[in-house]
């Protein structure tokens, strides 16, 4: 029985997780990134290089890409792989420019709606009002609490300000922790934001 080939992966441009990590954020958030590339890891939808040397597939599985910065300077996001095994092999790693580069979220354009279609709509509009969206109920003052927060961080810890994403988890821990339960991210960022545009 003739054995199979053994298929090798032509690498394009090799780049450090820092670099796929700051393509990825072009469009999200840094832990978002660094779990979608985790995850692409994983599917085999992506490489990775260690010391030149592509990774095989049964030691990928141990790999995880994650995220950090610096104190001293938030703004400055980093990468590293973590390996899950105690005597994994220590190297440099790398992935290909152009995979990384598929990961991006692809944006949906949509047609233009025709006359009658927009007709329609703005008359469901009106014959049915906005209701809230699916999904537990926004609860008590969540926004006058996460204001008053976010005034001591002004006030205590102003270098916390620069990043808008820390600042976004810590305020979602912050009401779990205060009030038991918390919105989605995206309901508290733009809400963050706003803050911040008033308070600079």
């Amino acid at each position: 029985m003739a054995r199979a080939k053994r298929v090798t992966k032509k690498a394009g441009e090799r780049i450090s997780p820092t670099h796929a990590l700051e393509i990825l954020m072009t469009q999200m958030t840094a832990p978002a990134a660094a779990k979608r590339i985790t995850a692409a890891l994983h599917n085999y939808d992506c490489h990775i290089w260690r010391d030149g040397k592509l990774v095989r597939p049964a030691e990928v599985a141990h790999l995880c890409v994650f995220d950090g910065y610096d104190d001293a300077n938030p703004d400055c996001w980093c990468a590293g792989v973590g390996d899950d095994r105690w005597d994994a092999a220590r190297g440099e790693y790398g992935f290909d420019a152009d995979e990384i580069s598929r990961l991006l979220p692809r944006a949906k354009v949509s047609a233009p709606p025709s006359a009658a279609s927009s007709e329609r709509a703005e008359a469901e509009m009106h014959a049915n009002p906005a209701r809230n969206p699916p999904g537990p109920k926004l609860r008590g003052d969540w926004h006058i609490r996460l204001a008053a927060w976010l005034i001591q961080i002004v006030r205590d810890e102003p270098k916390k300000l620069t990043n808008v994403d820390q600042l976004t988890t810590d305020a979602s821990n912050y009401l779990e922790a205060e009030i038991g339960w918390s919105p989605q991210t995206k309901r508290i960022r733009p809400v963050i934001v706003e803050l911040l545009r008033l308070v600079r």
